[in-house]
């Protein structure tokens, strides 16, 4: 089914899946490519372009979850402070 071959497109992590993926599925992962940057490179075959890509976004999604979490990070530590807890 089409939802799921987008759904493998959008979420795969490893670069030879991604491009064997994307090979498989042309028309997919060219309609998905503006959403997913390594799709492209995928469709190109280039594996150490995917590899790049998948790396950046990973690092990316890093740092929006380091982002995401530094908050409440500190809510949590100013809490244990006021109730004394280390």
């Amino acid at each position: 089914p089409a939802g799921r071959v987008e759904f493998w497109l959008r979420e795969l992590r490893t670069p030879q899946l991604i491009v064997e993926a994307a090979g498989r599925r042309r028309d997919a992962a060219t309609r998905l490519s503006g959403e997913r940057a390594l799709l492209r490179a995928a469709l190109a075959g280039d594996l150490d372009a995917v590899e790049r890509e998948l790396a950046g976004e990973v690092e990316r999604e890093r740092t929006a979850d380091r982002e995401y979490w530094a908050p409440l990070r500190r809510e949590l530590a100013e809490l244990r402070r006021q109730r004394g807890v280390s």
